[in-house]
């Protein structure tokens, strides 16, 4: 085992991917230097930057939710009871297609229908833009919001943070590693970050310590040489907090099918915790994404077409379809050339159409109203899925 101090990575815009030695990584991953384990480092990041630019894909999938007893059971996916009727449930694709990286999904929860259960979404990341429409009950939002990408967001090719084999490989932002030790922008590494490279027969394994404020976080990144570039396929996190508790979540990838410019997991387990109701259970919270058609053909412009009803106006392009009639909107037809100029008060852009029980949100990028939402669903959720495993145990 080697470990290698965190000077700054070189930004990989500096490293030319296709000559990166694949073939003598080898000579690379048995150097016992500390510049040579920093040159590892940086081929690894620069094999993900190669991948996520060079794959493409289509597939439906289905991801189920739920909660467990153990980091065992979570892991095999053992979560709610065995008729599922327990157990949330997304359905939806994921497509990349050159520049263009879409998701979408539709809620099942289980359960009462509470007002945050019923979640659909849109997302997609195109052409230095983002596409948004989330037709979640606590907005009634009926709109779809077209905007630039900030300047931070620019080399973000994915949607949101969610569980999908894309971002999970290191596509949504890139530079997995430099990512942990520096933050997506880069900036300047903290005092006390070092990273561990573990050699294995077929596997490389990066292990990132950080320290902030008495909180350690630990998190192991597995390579596997069986792919080239090596293909990123378990992440673990382990954060140990000062009262003595820790948080562990581990994401593994299974199943990894071929797709258009590389290779991809079509199945995807994620465990994390324990975590603690305000009653003062604890469970595991669990997920399982997989897709049964993944790689079996090659995206086309027509997967990243977006099916709005006639209630749904486009907010944020200067001459977008109107509503008042069922539109198949294609994302890739536009550019930023096509957005409406911001307004001059700062304020976000708008619907022209009164929406009943919507507040128009106060200053700042609308997303961040989006993503907030986002946030107190998923807490509300997850409250909602540890009362019920309380009152199955009463």
């Amino acid at each position: 085992m080697k470990t290698t101090s965190s000077p700054p990575l070189r930004p990989l815009t500096r490293i030319c991917c296709s000559a990166v030695p694949w073939c003598s990584i080898v000579a690379v991953l048995t150097s016992a230097t500390p510049a040579d384990d920093r040159a590892l480092l940086e081929a690894l990041d620069a094999g993900v930057q190669q991948w996520r630019e060079g794959v493409n894909f289509f597939g439906h999938y289905v991801m189920r939710r739920g909660t467990a007893d153990t980091m065992e059971d979570a892991m095999t996916g053992r979560l709610g009871d065995t008729s599922g009727n327990k157990v949330d449930r997304l359905e939806g694709v994921v497509v990349k297609l050159g520049d263009c990286v879409r998701v979408s999904g539709k809620w099942r929860v289980a359960g009462k229908r509470d007002p945050l259960s019923h979640l659909d979404f849109e997302c997609a990341a195109c052409r230095g833009m983002w596409f948004f429409h989330d037709t979640g009950l606590v907005l009634s939002q009926r709109w779809l919001t077209v905007r630039g990408r900030a300047p931070g967001e620019q080399d973000r090719l994915g949607c949101y943070d969610s569980l999908d084999p894309f971002s999970f490989h290191g596509g949504d932002w890139g530079r997995p590693i430099g990512r942990l030790l520096h933050g997506p922008q880069g900036e300047a590494a903290q005092p006390g970050n070092i990273a561990t490279v573990e050699t294995k027969e077929r596997e490389v394994v990066v292990r990132t310590v950080r320290n902030i404020a008495g909180k350690q976080t630990v998190r192991t990144l597995t390579f596997s040489l069986d792919y080239m570039p090596p293909l990123l396929v378990r992440q673990e996190s382990v954060t140990s907090n000062p009262d003595g508790s820790t948080l562990r979540s581990i994401v593994r990838a299974e199943k990894l099918v071929a797709v258009q410019g590389g290779h991809m997991a079509s199945l995807l387990r994620m465990a994390m915790g324990p975590v603690r109701s305000v009653q003062g259970d604890t469970a595991y919270i669990c997920s399982v994404w997989e897709s049964a058609d993944l790689g079996q053909r090659a995206p086309t412009a027509e997967d990243l077409a977006v099916e709005l009803g006639p209630e749904i106006e486009i907010v944020g392009l200067k001459n977008a379809p109107p509503p008042g009639k069922p539109r198949r909107f294609a994302l890739n037809q536009y550019t930023v050339d096509d957005l409406e100029p911001p307004k001059d008060d700062g304020q976000p852009i708008m619907p022209s159409r009164p929406l009943e029980n919507v507040q128009p949100p106060g200053r700042g990028p609308l997303i961040a109203v989006v993503v907030g939402l986002a946030a107190i669903a998923a807490s509300y959720l997850l409250f909602r899925l540890l009362r019920r495993r309380r009152g199955q145990q009463a």
